[in-house]
């Protein structure tokens, strides 16, 4: 049983970072960029409050991507993660020393390893180009080939929109209404009051696949019209 992994990256100064709040629930917060030093005064505006957390003092999921004031992009993050826990970085703040914190389960234990096993990668990317850190093959050499010998004749990465972000950015809500007692498969939608701020509507929809073909997106993902999702999605689900 894994209790705790005690990796740690002692940087040279008070770096530019691009960081997400490490959540063990979710990766979907937006972008903060500010340098290492501001990381907790700026955290708790960083958390989106439509998403469910679990974070915990100065924490970032990686990957991490940094610029020290000399020009260098260093970018921390892990390969072949196989059964194992996913990596965040906890973040001292007056030392500028990264500390890795593994994912727990329910009760708190970080894994569970039978001999013999192999912990991921942990990667570090340095360069004084940012592209390169896009560009670099590291991860990918890392990571396992791929078990299908023809995935990539049937995997094709594509660029799309949808109403995903905006429900999680709080601009638009999971639920139709705003009732709390809700019991699935007993209460009546087409009796309840629309709360008028629910996103996942077929007219916005259309807005979206007309802006996707106005602006050269590939494909918009269409979700969360399910029977139970949160407070009732089935009276506004997209019908196709």
């Amino acid at each position: 049983m894994i209790k705790e992994e005690r990796t740690e990256f002692a940087l040279a100064g008070d770096h530019k970072a691009f960081w997400l709040p490490g959540d063990y629930d979710t990766q979907e917060y937006s972008t903060v960029t500010s340098n290492l030093s501001e990381v907790s005064d700026k955290m708790k505006d960083a958390i989106t409050p439509m998403l469910r957390r679990r974070l915990f003092q100065l924490r970032s999921a990686t990957p991490l991507m940094m610029k020290s004031k000399d020009g260098l992009y260093i970018n921390i993050h892990e390969a072949a993660l196989i059964e194992y826990s996913a990596l965040s970085l906890e973040l001292d703040d007056k030392n500028f020393v990264l500390k890795s914190v593994l994912t727990p389960d329910a009760i708190g234990d970080k894994g569970y390893l039978q001999a013999p096993c192999k912990s991921p990668w942990r990667t570090i990317i340095v360069s004084d180009k940012a592209g390169d850190i896009l560009t670099s093959k590291l991860v990918y050499n890392l990571n396992e080939p791929a078990k299908y010998a023809d995935a990539a004749s049937w995997i094709k990465p594509v660029k799309y929109v949808g109403v995903w972000w905006e429900m999680i950015t709080g601009k638009s809500t999971w639920a139709y209404t705003d009732i709390e007692n809700v019991q699935l498969g007993v209460t009546d939608f087409s009796k309840t009051k629309p709360n008028g701020k629910h996103g996942a509507n077929t007219a916005h929809v259309k807005e979206y696949i007309d802006f996707a073909a106005e602006n050269g997106f590939d494909a918009v993902l269409v979700e969360g019209w399910n029977q139970g999702g949160r407070t009732g999605w089935q009276d506004e689900r997209l019908r196709v």
